[in-house]
């Protein structure tokens, strides 16, 4: 009996393994989910940056009765980051050396961007410094005017050459004369003194700067963000099977019907054995530790614990379901049902060991003592 029962299993493993071509990665995890009515069976992968996610995305495959197409792919950067500080010295010409002119021709920031680092440097006021660029040579003209009155002769001669106006020397430049006073001589007017506007005029050299040339230095933290791999998760969408145990026969008996009758037949074998052989077990707890009160079968087509004969009322139970069983049942939900309408369903998301999961029965109040004793202690220790 053991030995067909394995052939059995090993022939329907084969079945339901069987998938397309070898997926381009492995993924991180799969698992599959019932969201707002919808069978998804999703992936997840973690890639390298310039991998073409696109040899992720399945053709459409077939599992537990579904027939899974690609519904969406969505995109996690995992992102590293490196910072540093960073000090830029910055040279900006100005026609003044006065710090709050110059201050306000800089700007109070920044932008870096260089290997790979971004950021915005701030400006350190303290470390503005000016100089001069250059320097010319301008000459200068000084004038400068003296009035003379009474003078005995329009002589030059009389007349000082140089004079000083503001420390430069000038020089006479020319004389405007005009008669001071007269007298009558045989008739005629003979002038007697004369006035004058001595002009003089001089130069000087001055070395003056050409410009300023202004230093200021920025400082602040910089970033160099990689992206270090990508994740995606790739969802996939079921549609339900229809039930067709013979396939396509194109005339003739199909690889399939064969091996359905071969299945048929190994599975009848062993029908009696598989449909009653309990996979799951119940367990009530007492104080610190749990006792078994019952074992039971879970169904993969319409997988329930019934609670029903057990007095759980008020009790916190443990189901512990098989590892074979929870393979089977890997991403399927579980109900429990116990007395007074009480249902809990738990998603099996655990695979290659035991499930366990833990209910607590709430207490139903019966509207008599009989009642309430004749639910009691009908446990199964098979």
């Amino acid at each position: 009996m053991q030995q067909k029962y394995r052939i059995a299993m090993v022939a329907a493993a084969a079945m339901l393994c069987f998938r397309p071509a070898a997926y381009a990665a492995e993924p991180l995890k799969s698992y599959m989910e019932l969201k707002d009515g919808r069978h998804l069976f999703i992936k997840t992968y973690e890639a390298a940056p310039d991998e073409n996610p696109s040899q992720l995305k399945e053709e459409p495959f077939e599992l537990d009765g579904f027939s899974y197409s690609f519904l969406d792919m969505e995109k996690d950067e995992i992102i590293s980051e490196e910072k540093r500080m960073e000090t830029q010295e910055k040279t900006t010409e100005s026609e003044t050396n006065d710090l709050s002119a110059v201050l306000e021709q800089l700007p109070l920031s920044i932008e870096y961007n260089k290997d790979g680092f971004t950021g915005k440097l701030l400006l350190d006021s303290d470390s503005v410094s000016t100089q001069v660029k250059g320097y010319t040579t301008k000459t200068y003209t000084v004038k400068d005017s003296i009035m003379l009155r009474g003078v005995s002769n329009n002589d030059v001669s009389l007349v000082p050459k140089t004079t000083v106006k503001n420390g430069v020397t000038l020089k006479l430049t020319g004389v405007n004369w005009s008669v001071g006073s007269s007298a009558p001589v045989d008739y005629d007017s003979v002038p007697m003194s004369y006035n004058g506007v001595a002009s003089y005029s001089g130069s000087y050299t001055k070395k003056i700067p050409t410009g300023y040339v202004t230093t200021a230095v920025y400082s602040g933290e910089v970033v160099n963000r990689t992206v270090d791999s990508v994740v995606y998760t790739v969802t996939y969408i079921g549609e339900k099977l229809p039930v067709n145990i013979w396939g396509d026969t194109d005339g003739g008996i199909p690889a399939l019907a064969i091996v359905w009758g071969i299945g048929l037949v190994l599975l009848l074998s062993v029908a009696a054995f598989f449909l009653l052989y309990p996979n799951a077990v119940v367990l009530i707890k007492e104080e610190d530790d749990y006792r078994k009160i019952g074992r039971r079968r879970v169904k993969y087509e319409n997988p329930v614990v019934d609670l029903s004969r057990y007095d759980v009322a008020g009790q916190e139970v443990a189901v512990k379901i098989k590892q074979q069983a929870a393979n089977r049942l890997f991403g399927r939900q579980v109900k429990t049902v116990a007395d007074g309408g009480y249902c809990f369903k738990c998603l099996v998301d655990q695979k290659d060991r035991d499930f366990w999961y833990v209910v607590n029965i709430p207490a139903q109040e019966s509207p008599d003592a009989e009642n309430e004793d004749g639910k009691g202690g009908n446990h199964d220790e098979n």
